[in-house]
């Protein structure tokens, strides 16, 4: 079983490695997490790009000319390859390690009983 989790983001390159190392820990191998980002002036995007070359769960969708929550989820959904997708934010204020959050514990220990 694999979850897909996507972030929409925007100057979060404060925030974004830190959310994407807690998915990655929380969920481990049987997710992959799509970083949507709308060209951030923050260079946000760059940290991304370095991180999918550490690890191949993570990916990048960087988008230039586009901009809005909306599109850039449906943006998210199209490249995902998971058996089920979850979006959050990744400002952390919904940490996916808390259990009532869509990646918290007791959802991600459902997948494994």
């Amino acid at each position: 079983m694999k979850i897909s989790v996507i972030l929409p983001t925007y100057n979060e390159a404060d925030n974004i490695k830190n959310m994407v190392n807690r998915i990655l820990k929380n969920v481990k191998d049987c997710v992959e997490v799509i970083v949507v980002d709308d060209n951030s002036p923050d260079k946000e995007w760059q940290i991304v790009a370095d991180m999918t070359q550490e690890d191949k769960r993570v990916k990048l969708i960087r988008r230039i000319n586009e901009k809005g929550l909306v599109s850039a989820l449906l943006k998210g959904i199209k490249g995902s390859t998971g058996n089920f997708i979850v979006w959050i934010d990744s400002d952390l204020s919904m940490p996916p390690n808390d259990s009532d959050t869509p990646l918290g514990d007791d959802f991600a220990s459902s997948f494994y009983s």
